[in-house]
């Protein structure tokens, strides 16, 4: 460890010498909400934070430039051909919440990175669909649960009944 941050809850590592780095599976781990509401607080800002080498620099001023194109400031929803991609700007297990929610109700749905795909569904029918959610008398969790159809996510999930 070369320093803590703690205020930004960064520790700087340097790579140990002669080591070779543990292999950690090929899936990525889940993402935080608090991850992707940073990600969209950085995305409207215009503020570069300061340890960015040239290369994030530049990829963040292309992610800016496509939010701002795409007007996702304004509105969570963009077209991809006839889907819908909705961004809540919301973590993973909220995402996968939204997706079942939403095929419950007989929509196609599923996460697609930090976005959920409504398959064949018009931005104006993603937004009436989302409000009637947020609105709404929450699922049963117990329900919602059974029609999962793969609940097997992790390593030994297959082991748990």
């Amino acid at each position: 460890m070369t320093a803590i941050r703690e205020d930004d809850k960064v520790v700087q590592l340097t790579p140990a010498h002669g080591g070779k780095p543990p292999y950690l599976g090929d899936g990525a781990g889940l993402v935080h909400a608090e991850v992707r509401r940073r990600m969209c607080v950085l995305l409207e800002s215009d503020q570069t934070p300061s340890d960015l080498d040239a290369q994030s620099r530049t990829t963040l001023e292309q992610a800016r430039r496509e939010y701002a194109a795409r007007e996702l400031d304004r509105s969570p929803v963009i077209t991809d051909g006839a889907d819908t991609l909705l961004f809540p700007w919301t973590g993973d297990r909220q995402l996968h919440t939204l997706a079942a929610i939403f095929t419950s109700s007989r929509m196609d749905a599923a996460p697609e990175n930090s976005a959920l795909r409504l398959t064949g569904t018009t931005p104006a029918a993603a937004i009436t669909a989302l409000t009637k959610v947020a609105q709404g008398a929450l699922p049963d969790p117990l329900e919602l649960a059974r029609k999962i159809e793969n609940k097997a996510t992790e390593k030994f999930d297959s082991w748990l009944g």
